[in-house]
């Protein structure tokens, strides 16, 4: 099973996230495939990752 996620396609809604952050278009691909949820839309790239939030990330993509 593989899938293709393309940066170049526009999220659904503005993410609070600085746009020159490195990770700003892999987090905006995750936002618009429903993958990630940000915390209330708002995406913190520089903390870690929680084993809860890995899982569901897996489990969203499970889904799909």
């Amino acid at each position: 099973m593989t899938y293709s996620f393309h940066q170049s396609e526009p999220c659904v809604r503005p993410l609070a996230l600085d746009s020159t952050h490195w990770s700003s278009g892999y987090i905006a691909v995750l936002e618009r495939e429903g993958i990630t949820l940000g915390d209330n839309g708002n995406f913190h790239p520089s903390e870690p990752v929680t084993r809860a939030q890995f899982v569901a990330f897996l489990y969203r993509i499970i889904q799909k």
